[in-house]
């Protein structure tokens, strides 16, 4: 993602999605800040609580609590990216770190933050979402049910511009004939962590 983010001029990069409770978050801030920096503002952090049942063993954690966990990764990355003018640095008590001892986490985003889209429900309220995500990021459907999910986004953020994201898939073959799949056409999507 550096390496397009360095060549990049007008292209949006996005991850979709980083599964924030198996990541730790100040890492994840100082990965996505640098991304954003390198694109000169073109980055979107998607992210997402997790769905796959055997993601959390694998890392030897318990999925039970990963919507608790993601929040507050959540809010770590926020404090990440704030800025402090003060000479104060990030303060998260629970990570051992007070204002007064000056550490941050740089670099610091080309705006107030790096926007994050969050996938699916993350495992939080949809009020949750719309409040401290800058984009919905769904995944493809069919045009009907994504209609329906981008007009409950819109109502959920009324007079904001929030976009609803859904990331397609693109296929590069050596004949530029080749017809694209539809959407939903059975193609099992990749797995990984």
């Amino acid at each position: 993602m550096g390496h397009l983010a360095a060549v990049t001029e007008r292209a949006v990069l996005g991850t979709a999605a980083v599964v924030l409770p198996l990541r730790q978050p100040l890492l994840v801030a100082k990965s996505a800040a640098t991304v954003d920096v390198l694109s000169g503002g073109q980055f979107v952090l998607g992210l997402a609580s997790g769905d796959r049942p055997v993601e959390y063993p694998l890392f030897g954690e318990e999925g039970q609590g990963r919507g608790a966990t993601f929040r507050r990764g959540a809010e770590i990355l926020r404090a990440a990216w704030a800025r402090h003018t003060d000479g104060a640095g990030m303060e998260l008590p629970e990570l051992g770190l007070d204002a007064d001892r000056q550490l941050d986490v740089l670099p610091k985003p080309t705006g107030p933050s790096v926007p994050l889209a969050i996938a699916g429900h993350a495992q939080q309220p949809a009020e949750w979402i719309s409040q401290n995500a800058d984009a919905s990021l769904n995944y493809p459907r069919p045009l009907n049910a994504l209609r329906l999910k981008t007009r409950e986004w819109q109502e959920l953020t009324a007079g904001t511009s929030k976009p609803c994201l859904t990331p397609m898939q693109l296929d590069l073959t050596g004949d530029p004939s080749t017809a694209a799949p539809p959407t939903g056409s059975g193609r099992a999507p990749a797995t990984g962590l």
